[in-house]
């Protein structure tokens, strides 16, 4: 068993939550979140006054999976990726469980 953790976007969800469907991860749980990011680029004109820092609305999804549903999420998480045409992608990672209850 490994514990998955990723975290998008609010704009992704969707998508990732059929991701995690056909995958066979019915059970997750997720939380919203508030993605935070410095920026040295140059500053929108919408938001002009803002100084460095941005902030994004994104989701935190976890679950406890059996290790053989893991390399066919990543395979779709990476496809979805490569089709996205910005700049948040979807990220995963996968934590070895030493112990559960």
């Amino acid at each position: 068993m490994k514990l998955l953790i990723i975290t998008t976007i609010d704009a992704h969800k969707t998508a990732l939550l059929k991701l995690l469907k056909q995958a066979q991860i019915s059970a997750y749980s997720s939380a919203d979140i508030a993605g935070h990011k410095d920026s040295e680029q140059q500053i929108n004109a919408k938001n002009w006054f803002a100084s460095t820092g941005i902030q994004v609305d994104s989701e935190l999804v976890f679950s406890f999976v059996a290790e053989e549903k893991i390399a066919p999420l990543f395979e779709s998480l990476r496809d979805f990726n490569t089709s996205l045409k910005d700049l948040s992608p979807v990220h995963a990672v996968v934590v070895p469980i030493e112990q559960s209850l």
